[in-house]
């Protein structure tokens, strides 16, 4: 199931793609769930219309197994893009304001990535970060659906770091290491003249 990127406007990250020869429409925010079904009359008016571009033969010539991984590849081009205009990341007050008008299922998309990829590879403070940050807003207050997803991942996020090794070697090296200090304090003991 080879899935190949056929025109995009990078700068708004909307992309067309084709997979088994049906076409679809990965639009903003980047979800790979929901791809929107399409044809390619629909991407020759992009192209035509719109500022789409067509893929070149870089981007055009390469299969991806998922949506994810064209949204992957997506996002780390567009990042390259804006680093390349010399754009700076956002600071935490800009994802705040950005979080604050983030749609429902933009919130959802947001928890489940925490929940997909922070977790899984440790990166417990931000993922916390993030959740907390969600937690504020008063429109996950009022939904109760999204309230109680964001408590679970907190929850997740607890006890992943409880039971994830801060130092995973220190368990090997710590009893060595007690063991050789008793044994230096003994030695000391053992050398101190007799009163």
């Amino acid at each position: 199931m080879a899935i190949r990127i056929k025109a995009m406007v990078l700068e708004d990250k909307w992309v067309y793609v084709e997979r088994d020869g049906s076409f679809y429409l990965l639009r903003p925010p980047l979800d790979y769930e929901n791809p929107i079904p399409s044809t390619e009359g629909h991407i020759a008016k992009a192209v035509a219309f719109y500022g789409f571009t067509p893929a070149d033969d870089n981007v055009g010539s390469k299969s991806f197994d998922s949506f994810e991984d064209v949204i992957s590849f997506v996002t780390k081009l567009y990042v390259d893009l804006k680093k390349s205009q010399g754009a700076k990341p956002p600071t935490k007050k800009d994802l705040r304001k950005i979080l604050k008008y983030a749609t429902d299922a933009e919130l959802r998309m947001c928890l489940k990535r925490v929940r997909e990829k922070l977790i899984p590879h440790g990166s417990f403070d931000g993922a916390e970060a993030i959740v907390q940050d969600i937690l504020m807003l008063d429109k996950i207050i009022n939904n109760p659906e999204l309230y109680k997803m964001a408590q679970d991942i907190q929850g997740d996020i607890s006890r992943k770091r409880a039971a994830y090794p801060v130092f995973p070697d220190l368990n090997k090296k710590l009893p060595k290491a007690l063991a050789y200090k008793d044994s230096i304090q003994n030695s000391r003991y053992m050398l101190r003249p007799a009163a």
